[in-house]
């Protein structure tokens, strides 16, 4: 299997591959391959006439190799491209697995799919006669590390930290990381690098920001914030399940860094144990000092009372949000409605 960058710097020098074969969940890199071949493997002038971009689902296969048999018209090469083959019959996909075994030496084919089964004959032979890239849905490390490297090509370089909590934040989808980097871009277009600050400044107008921001003002004790936050979240029909189950991830995580504290474990150690990033790893130190391990063992539990609370609908989720908000600040267990 190829590296996209690889890939993709091969089509921008020109080292065209007869026969490409690009499938997977994760759309963007595919989509931008097939750009990068349309821009590369063919004239401006001329692209009208050696351009073909087809989808298997309403092509007509015998068109297709047709076209791919054709010369180029005033052209060293034709390009065409043939989306979703996972969608051709049987009987396509066989006649198209005999094409691929003698490629023509004028057309460069570039074919997609979504998710396959290598294991079936047509694509065990499509990804032995091709230059094939499987695009998965990327871990979070991998989509801090393609983060880094995406900013970087755009001449702006986004800091560890920042590019942490823009993937915690926005997730690992490729689409909506692009759509916080534009963002990114064009806020912060006159600056060296972009730091964790611009990241909180633009991505603060996501959902999930706002969820993650309003878990770690409660984790941080800062009652006014957290209920200032909450307001707006319920005012943007946040879900309050929701919301309940990211509080109980930070207190469950808040309970084991804090036990490790209290077992005298170095800092050092407890980020390996945490599994989680340096700079997040730092941050929740900081906040399971402010508890004591009753207290984060009693949230839990106030947090399970909370959401039968709200499941049984005998209180209103607003006043169910913000006495949970009370009853994991306060600390104190008289004056804690749930507990």
């Amino acid at each position: 299997m190829a590296d996209y960058h690889q890939v993709k710097s091969g089509i921008q020098q020109g080292r065209l591959a007869p026969v490409y074969f690009f499938f997977g969940e994760e759309t963007r890199p595919i989509d931008e391959l097939i750009r990068e071949l349309v821009t590369r493997a063919t004239d401006p002038e001329t692209r009208d006439f050696n351009c073909d971009i087809l989808d298997a689902e309403n092509a007509d296969i015998d068109r297709v190799l047709a076209i791919l048999s054709s010369f180029p018209m005033m052209a060293d090469r034709r390009l065409v491209v043939l989306k979703s083959v996972e969608k051709l019959s049987s009987s396509e996909m066989e006649k198209l697995s005999a094409r691929i075994e003698s490629p023509v030496s004028s057309a460069c084919l570039a074919l997609t799919a979504g998710k396959i089964d290598r294991r079936k004959k047509f694509y065990a032979h499509l990804i032995g006669h091709s230059l094939w890239l499987e695009c998965k849905p990327l871990y979070e490390n991998q989509a801090v590390a393609w983060v880094k490297r995406e900013m970087q090509d755009r001449g702006l370089p986004i800091r560890d930290e920042a590019a942490a909590f823009l993937v915690h934040t926005a997730g690992t989808s490729l689409n909506a990381l692009t759509q916080e980097m534009d963002k990114l871009q064009t806020y912060a277009w006159d600056a060296r690098d972009v730091d964790l600050a611009t990241v909180l400044a633009v991505a603060g107008f996501s959902r999930n920001y706002n969820t993650w921001e309003f878990t770690d003002a409660v984790a941080r004790k800062d009652a006014a914030r957290a209920l200032s936050i909450l307001r707006r979240l319920l005012q943007n029909r946040q879900s309050p399940v929701g919301m309940l189950i990211d509080l109980a991830r930070r207190m469950i995580q808040l309970l084991h860094i804090r036990l490790l504290l209290e077992e005298r474990i170095p800092e050092a150690q407890i980020l390996s144990h945490a599994g989680l990033k340096p700079f997040f790893a730092r941050l929740y130190i900081g906040q399971a000092r402010l508890f004591h391990a009753a207290e984060l063992d009693e949230a839990i539990r106030i947090l399970l009372r909370a959401d039968q609370a709200l499941k049984s609908g005998w209180m209103e989720p607003e006043l169910v949000m913000t006495l949970v908000a009370h009853d994991l600040i306060t600390g104190s267990r008289g004056n804690r409605f749930f507990f």
